[in-house]
């Protein structure tokens, strides 16, 4: 008996047909024999030849010839054995890959310039393109994304982002004193590509801000985006009078800050049953390195250390 693990792209396809692309050298009474005996098991248990598939799956067979991949496909399974995973990966299983975006990613695939796109990176992790992002971070803003890796579980992230059910927490250093939690309730407007501008001509948009630390002019703030729009934090906070350090559009300029200090530090999804093993799970992503100097030279202890900053619950 071998076994073989069900691939993103074969989600949703009936058993019979996929045993009959994969082997199909083994002939058709073979293949049926074979199910209906219950050779050929589901995460070891038997089946019925029109079962549908759900990525992940343990697939059972009971020959051990090797499947043929699909034309154009250079593999059409995925193995159970364990791998090293990349560093900016926070969690990947069949259905959903969280990154942790280095800042100078793109969250999109090509694009001008060297810089790297995440969708790309992820294609080369799994050895197939089609994946993109669920939603994106600017260029030069950190912190975590959620790629989904099959389309039904990519059209569900999409619906729970449009409906507002799935949160999301940014961390950002700004210049100012944070003195306590405040909503920032302001319509943006978007233009044509330019700087977003606060304006009774834009879009609705929320955003909550609570300080997480405060000291010597600077201050460390949690942002929660209740709605999601074109560059929502960063114009934000400028309009409420803490502009990011280090956004060179909106925010101000400190020496050695080279990027916006703004982290997607926290996203969680809905307690829906659609979303499987995932349903009510939460990904938190690690602040990258230059954000974590800066925080430590401006005397910004974050509650990741040493809890010095009050009630963070």
């Amino acid at each position: 008996m071998r076994r073989y693990t069900v691939p993103p792209e074969e989600e949703g396809r009936r058993l019979d047909r996929l045993i009959r692309d994969w082997w199909p050298s083994v002939g058709m009474g073979l293949r049926m024999g074979a199910i209906r005996r219950g050779d050929v098991r589901l995460d070891r248990m038997k089946v019925s030849c029109s079962k549908r598939l759900v990525a992940g799956q343990e697939l059972t067979v009971p020959w051990d010839d090797e499947p043929v991949a699909p034309k154009g496909e250079e593999s059409c399974v995925v193995r159970g054995e364990s791998r090293v995973l990349p560093s900016w990966v926070i969690h990947m299983d069949q259905v959903l890959l969280v990154a942790n975006k280095p800042p100078g990613w793109i969250c999109q695939p090509g694009g001008s310039g060297n810089g790297t796109s995440l969708p790309e990176e992820v294609w080369r992790l799994i050895g197939r393109t089609g994946p993109v992002p669920a939603h994106r971070l600017d260029v030069n803003t950190s912190g975590v994304v959620l790629v989904p890796l099959t389309k039904p579980f990519a059209r569900e992230l999409q619906r729970m982002f449009r409906e507002g059910l799935i949160r999301k927490l940014y961390w950002a250093v700004v210049k100012g004193r944070c003195g306590g939690a405040f909503r920032i309730d302001a319509p943006l407007y978007a233009g044509d590509g330019g700087p977003v501008a606060v304006s009774g001509e834009g879009r609705e948009a929320l955003s909550l801000v609570r300080p997480l630390c405060t000291h010597g002019g600077y201050s460390l703030v949690e942002v929660t985006l209740v709605t999601g729009r074109k560059h929502q934090a960063r114009a934000h906070l400028a309009h409420a009078g803490l502009p990011i350090v280090g956004d060179p559009v909106y925010g101000v300029r400190l020496q050695g800050v080279r990027r916006p200090m703004l982290h997607a530090r926290f996203i969680s999804l809905p307690d829906e049953a659609s979303l499987g093993d995932l349903r009510g799970a939460s990904f938190t992503a690690p602040l990258m390195e230059d954000m974590e100097d800066l925080i430590g030279r401006l005397g910004l202890q974050h509650p990741g250390a040493m809890n010095r900053c009050g009630d963070l619950a």
